[in-house]
């Protein structure tokens, strides 16, 4: 009977099995889902979540009718531009940690907005919240 496992889990015990080249074959393709659910003894649900969760972290991409592959990894100065995770889970995924910092919000008048969405009309006595940030990469300044 399948365990209970939490998805989070089950991702890094499946990206370490990658790591270690122990899951994949020589065309990287995962085992079939039958055999990871009865590898890492979780429900069919579990292991889709956690399936689901590498895709978009950028590891793994799916081929319909033929199984699921691992993508070719990135060096750590490195970012894959084909997941849909964005930048900050990118950065994880390989290891790094891209953290935001607020340096100031203040309010200003639509006429001071540097940018604004095209979608949106604002009217000229609108006002908005000004956000200024700064990234850091593992803690350093980017």
């Amino acid at each position: 009977m399948p365990k209970k496992m939490d998805t989070n889990v089950l991702v890094k015990k499946i990206i370490t099995e990658i790591q270690s080249g122990e899951l994949v074959d020589q065309d990287l393709k995962l085992p079939a889902e039958p055999n990871l659910m009865s590898r890492y003894e979780v429900t069919r649900y579990t292991l889709r979540q956690a399936l689901k969760q590498l895709s978009v972290m950028g590891y793994t991409y799916q081929v319909h009718g033929v199984g699921t592959f691992v993508r070719h990894q990135q060096t750590v100065d490195s970012v894959a531009l084909e997941h849909e995770g964005g930048l900050s889970a990118e950065m994880e995924r390989i290891g790094r940690k891209l953290t935001t910092k607020t340096a100031s919000e203040k309010i200003i008048p639509v006429s001071e907005a540097l940018f604004l969405p095209k979608t949106h009309h604002f009217q000229n006595d609108d006002k908005l919240i000004q956000v200024r940030r700064f990234r850091l990469l593992d803690d350093k300044p980017i």
